[in-house]
């Protein structure tokens, strides 16, 4: 991360968990959209984290809350890119 970046959040760090601070890799999988190990590997972080699978919900395991995350883009095409990427995902699920 920048320095121009940092400072740029420094008045937000103590609202963002320390690894949103980090630099980011993509998990490397099959690219079928469907790796049993990528999704196996990423529901034993969050249960490490505290979070379980009920049915289709991600939920902290000792409030029951469903898990929630904001995704930050920087431009108009990327915002509009993850918008058609989430009703496509919202459309299959019902």
């Amino acid at each position: 991360m920048t320095a121009k970046r940092r400072s740029m959040l420094k008045r937000y760090a103590s609202q963002m968990c320390r690894h949103s601070r980090c630099s980011y890799r993509l998990p490397v999988s099959d690219g079928s959209g469907r790796d049993r190990a990528t999704l196996r590997s990423a529901l034993t972080l969050l249960s490490q984290a505290g979070y379980d699978l009920d049915g289709t919900v991600l939920r902290q395991r000792t409030t029951k809350a469903r898990l929630t995350f904001e995704i930050l883009v920087t431009t108009q095409i990327q915002e509009r890119d993850r918008a058609g990427i989430y009703a496509r995902s919202e459309a299959r699920r019902h």
